[in-house]
C-alpha cells in the first residue's frame, strides 16, 4: 500500500508543524475503514493512526518526535527519539524533581505523572511522594476526596511518617461533607502522624475517633491549629490529642483570617501538652499574662517564642512567679500586646512584667509591639541579667519608647558590637524617639572608618523606620544615613508607611525620604520605600 500522497513533516526544526493532508484521500480511507480517529483526538492523523504507515514513517525518519497514542506504552518522554538527551535523564533526577514540587491534594493527579507513562511509574513507586496528605475543599460544593482515595494514598506511603494538613481558604465553621469519613480513615494511621494542621471549628464531635487509632500519636512533632476560639470551648479532640502526643516540639496557633479574638485564661488546662519538650511556640490566640508565666516556666528548651496577642483578664499580683524564668536556648522572641488593649489606652503594662522575669542569654532577635506603657527598666533588666551579647535584631513596632529610652538602648555596651538591625516604628503622635540628639550620637565622624567608629552601635547594618518616626526631622536622618554609608557601616535602609501621607497626622512627605532615596545608587546603599 502506497502513501505517497501524504507528505512527511520537516524534522529539522522543533517543534515542527504537522503535515498538510489530501482531504479527498483522507475521506476515502476513512470510509474504507482504514483510518479510525476522532475530530478531537490530538493523535488523529492519517499517517499516525494506521500501524503499517506509522512503522514505514518511523523506519524512514527514526529521529522524528511523535508520541505514541497509548501513554502507558511510551518511554520517559521521547519514546521514539532514540538520541534524545531527555530520554537519558536518570530516574533519580526525576525523583528529585518530583519531590521539589508543592504537595498535591489528595484526589488530584501528580503533575509529573501526566508527562508520560514511564514517569507515571516512577512517581507511583515513590512512597515519599504520598506522605503529605493535603485536604482542600474544592468547588462550590466544597467537595473533599473520598475515603477510598485517602486509603489508597495512605497505603502508597508505606510505613513512613505522615504530614496531614487541612487547607481552608475561607472562614467557615460548617464541617464539609465527607470530613468525618476522612478522619476515620486517618485514625487507622494515627501512630504515623508527624506534622499536622487542623482547622479548629471542624474538630467538634470527633473525640471518640481517637479510640479507633492504631496506636498513640507518639511520632507527632508539629501541631498547627487554625481558627479562633476560647480555650473553654475548645473541642476535647484537640485536648486529648495533645495529651497523648507527648513529643510535640512545635506548636502553632495561627490566625490567617483575622477572626475576632477573645481574652480568656486556661491555656495550659485546655491544652495539657508536654511544655518541657517545646522548641517553638507561636500563638495568635490571646494569651493572658498568668498563663504566659505558667507556660514559660516549663519551657527550658524553647528556641522561638511568638505571642501576638498578649492580654490580661484581671490584675492579680499573686500570679507572678517567685523566681526568675530561665530560657537558656531562646534565640527569637516576639511579644505583641492585644490590639484591643492598645486601642483602649490601658495603663497596664504587659510586656514589662513578663520580660522582667526572663533570662535569655542566647537571645538574638527581639520584637516588641503595641505597648503603650513601655517599661524601659524591665527591658534593661533583661539585657543585664541575660548578658545579651548576641542580640542582632531589635524591633520597636508602635511602642511608646521615648528619646531617653532609645538613647539608653543604643548606648548599651553589650549591643555595640552585636546589634546589626534596628527597627523603630512609632504611632500617630507628635513626638519621635529618633530625635536630633540621638541622630548626632549615631553619626560617625568624617575621619572614622568601619574599624574605628566612635558612634553608637557601629555594627548596625540595617535601619528601618516609618514616616511618623522621621516626620519632624529636616534632613538630619538623611545626613546620618549618608555618613554611616560613607564609612561602610550602614548597608540597608527601609522606610515604610507612605500610604499614610495625606492623613490628618501626616500632611506631607518628609524631606528625608527623597534625600535617602537618592543615596542608594551613589553610596551603594540598598534603599526600600514601601507603603506598609
Amino acid at each position: 500500500m502506497s502513501y505517497s500522497h501524504l507528505s512527511y513533516p520537516d524534522t529539522t526544526q522543533f517543534p515542527f508543524h504537522p503535515p498538510e493532508y489530501d482531504p479527498i484521500a483522507i475521506r476515502e480511507l476513512n470510509d474504507a475503514g482504514v483510518l479510525h480517529f476522532g475530530p478531537n483526538d490530538m493523535y488523529s492523523k492519517p499517517w499516525f493512526n494506521h500501524e503499517e504507515q506509522r512503522q514505514e514513517y518511523y523506519n524512514k525518519f527514526p529521529n522524528a518526535y511523535y508520541q505514541h497514542k497509548d501513554p502507558a506504552k511510551r518511554g520517559f518522554v521521547t519514546p521514539y527519539q532514540r538520541k534524545s538527551a531527555v530520554s537519558k535523564v536518570p530516574a533519580e533526577l526525576w525523583m528529585t524533581i518530583a519531590q521539589s514540587g508543592d504537595p498535591t491534594p489528595v484526589g488530584a493527579i501528580m503533575p509529573l505523572s501526566q508527562v508520560s507513562g514511564g514517569l507515571r511509574e516512577v512517581v507511583g513507586n515513590m512512597s515519599e511522594q504520598y506522605t503529605t496528605l493535603l485536604f482542600q475543599p474544592l468547588g462550590p460544593k466544597r467537595k473533599l476526596p473520598s475515603r477510598q482515595q485517602v486509603r489508597e494514598r495512605v497505603q502508597k506511603s508505606g510505613n513512613r511518617p505522615l504530614t496531614i494538613a487541612f487547607a481552608v481558604d475561607c472562614v467557615d465553621s460548617e464541617m464539609p461533607s465527607g470530613l468525618l469519613d476522612i478522619m476515620k480513615e486517618l485514625m487507622c494511621c494515627l501512630s504515623r502522624w508527624q506534622d499536622v494542621t487542623l482547622y479548629v471549628p471542624w474538630t467538634h464531635g470527633m473525640v471518640e475517633l481517637l479510640n479507633r487509632g492504631d496506636g498513640p500519636p507518639t511520632m507527632l512533632r508539629s501541631l498547627r491549629l487554625e481558627g479562633h476560639t476560647t480555650y473553654q470551648s475548645l473541642d476535647p479532640f484537640v485536648s486529648s490529642l495533645v495529651r497523648y502526643a507527648q513529643s510535640i516540639s512545635r506548636f502553632h496557633w495561627v490566625d490567617t483570617f483575622g477572626q475576632e479574638s477573645y481574652n480568656s485564661s486556661g491555656f495550659a488546662t485546655a491544652l495539657p501538652m508536654n511544655f518541657g519538650n517545646l522548641s517553638q511556640l507561636h500563638l495568635d490566640n490571646p494569651l493572658v499574662l498568668p498563663d504566659a508565666f505558667l507556660i514559660l516556666s516549663q519551657t527550658q528548651r524553647l528556641v522561638s517564642l511568638e505571642i501576638n496577642n498578649l492580654s490580661i483578664v484581671e490584675t492579680d499580683p499573686r500570679t507572678a512567679p517567685t523566681t526568675w524564668i530561665s530560657l537558656p536556648m531562646l534565640v527569637s522572641m516576639k511579644l505583641v500586646v492585644h490590639f484591643e488593649m492598645f486601642e483602649a489606652r490601658s495603663n497596664v503594662s504587659l510586656v514589662g512584667p513578663l520580660i522582667s522575669y526572663l533570662i535569655a542569654p542566647a537571645l538574638r532577635h527581639a520584637h516588641f509591639g503595641f505597648d503603650e506603657n513601655w517599661d524601659q527598666s524591665a527591658f534593661a533588666s533583661l539585657l543585664r541579667k541575660s548578658n545579651c551579647q548576641q542580640l542582632q535584631s531589635l524591633v520597636f513596632d508602635t511602642v511608646s519608647i521615648t528619646e531617653e529610652n532609645l538613647k539608653e538602648t543604643v548606648q548599651f555596651s553589650m549591643l555595640q558590637g552585636s546589634l546589626q538591625s534596628l527597627t523603630i516604628k512609632t504611632a500617630e503622635q507628635p513626638w519621635s524617639p529618633l530625635s536630633q540628639k540621638v541622630l548626632e550620637r549615631m553619626t560617625p565622624s568624617a575621619k572614622s572608618s568601619r574599624s574605628s567608629a566612635s558612634c553608637y552601635v557601629p555594627g548596625l547594618r540595617k535601619l528601618c523606620v516609618n514616616l511618623f518616626t522621621i516626620q519632624r526631622l529636616n534632613g538630619q536622618f538623611a545626613e546620618m544615613v549618608k555618613s554611616r554609608a560613607a564609612s561602610g557601616l550602614l548597608k540597608e535602609v527601609e522606610i515604610v508607611g507612605t500610604e499614610d501621607v495625606g492623613s490628618r497626622f501626616l500632611k506631607r512627605m518628609p524631606q528625608d525620604v527623597e534625600a535617602v532615596n537618592t543615596l542608594g545608587p551613589t553610596m551603594g546603599l540598598k534603599v526600600t520605600i514601601s507603603a506598609k
